[in-house]
């Protein structure tokens, strides 16, 4: 898939009940392992059972994996993270 710095893109994730209702408990398949955070539901696209995709936008496609940020509050990192270009899924125009 050819994509552009500044794409709305979404990276892969597994999806849970968060401990409220306006979020949801995420792990987003990342590089280096899966990092582990919260997401409002509207930036979650679900396409069956726990999976689905994050919302998140293409900071660098030079390379691959390609740095991404995805919406959502992550415990190890503020939502940078790199993720193989096969995974990605474009989200916008």
């Amino acid at each position: 898939m050819s994509l552009q710095n500044g794409e709305m893109i979404g990276a892969p994730c597994e999806i849970q009940p968060g401990p409220f209702p306006h979020e949801q408990l995420v792990a987003v398949d990342a590089e280096d392992g899966p990092l582990v955070g919260f997401a409002d539901p509207k930036d979650l696209h679900v396409i069956g059972g726990a999976r689905g995709f994050i919302k998140g936008i293409a900071l660098d496609v030079s390379k691959d994996p390609i740095a991404v940020w995805v919406f959502g509050s992550f415990f190890r990192t503020s939502g940078f993270m790199r993720v193989r270009r096969e995974l990605l899924k474009r989200l916008g125009p």
